[in-house]
């Protein structure tokens, strides 16, 4: 048997009567009335008690009656109900503590002891020692979250009412008992507290997904950057970011990190101060292989990072590209035939944390150009997977038609048109992966 700490079970000592166990001091009330008024309890010389006399003598139940109408009362109730003597003999049971014993009739585990009855390992014995425990102790007692086995051999918990008092006749002590399963009860809580957990753990995670974002806009001229970041339901692990080199170079990077949640979003805060550091005393491709050798360290349970950056010389519109499987980096080329404006890059390295390799020579970088009045866009797979109502992803196709009819169009603009193919191709769904987009645009844009 779980001890009572482990399984979270609570007891409360009411020194007097509450309402939620009014209805078996009631029946204990009965119980004693009834007692009192039999022969044996009847005293000559006790005067002060005033005399009851029904107005027809004829109408007064007799105590049979009196203690079927209790029982039939008893037999109704869907809990369990029971009264058991100071050697936990059942005294009286309902109907649902004999069907969980086993017995046909309550009056058949009359005079039986619990610990006889109850088959299940040490539950008896448990049981016993918990009601010897309020009998002695002479309150009245409700224990929260008793584990005991359902009829079904499954692990339950019950709501316990225990009740101790004297009986009227004998002076013995006895034990009335309510006790109602409340598995379901219990496990709906346990998954509200779990759902709660998880809605903090997700706040925290927006919360440092908002702060991986980029403060302002680059100095950069002859450059146009613009973005757009739209968490889904269960915060993922997209960031994006840029940043000024000091030879005047801007350094654009979009990520994502694999899973929901904190582990994710603190991952994409590292992969990001990797990055910020790497780039300002290395090459872009040795800052890659460095910051894939780092994130290998701090990737675990089967996480790593997909991550594009991206270095462009805003004279020249000269662009390095590495991609670690982020992808595909699309690049817009207004001069070139409709249809043919936009040209789609694969990803050229594997995602960061996979494979730690130090003695292996960096990955050349992709040499892009672009072009007057051009973009460069990174988008996160949230975009070209985002799903409609009736299952169907947006996909690539869609998408680059929409970047090719975007030629000459400013960063922002650009932005703009592909969340607003992605609303209007999940017509009101849910995000099932975060939306994050990229853009750089050159050159005075046909807006």
């Amino acid at each position: 048997m779980a001890s009572s700490k482990r399984l979270n079970m609570t007891t409360k000592v009411y020194r007097d009567p509450k309402p939620t166990v009014l209805l078996t001091i009631q029946l204990q009330t009965m119980a004693e009335e009834v007692a009192s008024h039999s022969p044996e309890s009847q005293s000559s010389g006790d005067e002060r008690r005033p005399e009851v006399v029904p107005a027809d003598p004829s109408l007064e139940p007799s105590d049979a009656e009196k203690l079927e109408m209790v029982a039939k009362v008893l037999e109704l109730l869907p809990e369990f109900f029971y009264v058991h003597d100071h050697e936990m003999r059942f005294r009286y049971c309902n109907a649902h503590v004999a069907r969980y014993f086993g017995f046909q009739r309550a009056e058949d585990l009359w005079g039986r002891r619990l610990e006889d009855v109850d088959t299940r390992p040490g539950q008896g014995a448990y049981f016993s020692e918990v009601c010897r425990k309020v009998m002695a102790e002479g309150v009245p007692r409700i224990t929260d979250n008793l584990p005991y086995i359902r009829p079904d051999g499954t692990p339950g918990f019950l709501r316990q009412h225990d009740i101790p008092f004297i009986h009227p006749r004998t002076g013995r002590p006895l034990l009335m008992g309510l006790s109602r399963d409340v598995t379901a009860e219990r496990q709906l809580e346990d998954q509200r507290l779990r759902a709660a957990a998880l809605e903090r753990e997700l706040r925290i995670a927006r919360e440092i997904q908002d702060s991986l974002r980029p403060v302002g806009q680059p100095n950069t001229p002859g450059l146009s950057v613009a973005s757009y970041a739209e968490p889904a339901a269960y915060a993922g692990g997209d960031f994006f970011d840029w940043a000024m080199c000091p030879d005047g170079r801007l350094l654009l990077g979009l990520g994502d990190v694999t899973g929901h949640g904190v582990g994710p979003a603190l991952l994409a805060s590292a992969c990001r101060a990797y990055v910020r550091a790497m780039v300002m005393v290395h090459p872009l491709p040795e800052a890659m292989k460095q910051i894939n050798e780092l994130m290998c360290l701090d990737a675990g349970d089967g996480r790593f990072v997909t991550f594009a950056l991206a270095s462009v010389a805003p004279d020249t519109g000269h662009v390095e590209l590495l991609s670690a499987g982020q992808g595909p980096i699309f690049t817009i080329d207004p001069a070139a035939p409709a249809g043919r404006r936009v040209t789609s890059h694969a990803p050229n390295m594997i995602p960061l944390g996979v494979i730690s390799d130090r003695d292996a020579a960096p990955t050349p970088a992709m040499n892009l150009t672009i072009a007057p009045r051009g973009a460069l866009v990174m988008v996160s797979d949230g975009v070209f997977e985002a799903h409609a109502r009736d299952g169907t992803m947006l996909g690539l196709p869609r998408l680059t038609a929409l970047l090719d009819a975007c030629a000459g169009l400013g960063s922002e603009i650009i932005v703009q048109r592909i969340v607003a193919l992605v609303r209007d191709h999940a017509g009101g769904t849910p995000l099932a992966d975060d939306v994050t987009v990229l853009a750089v645009a050159r050159g005075d844009p046909a807006a």
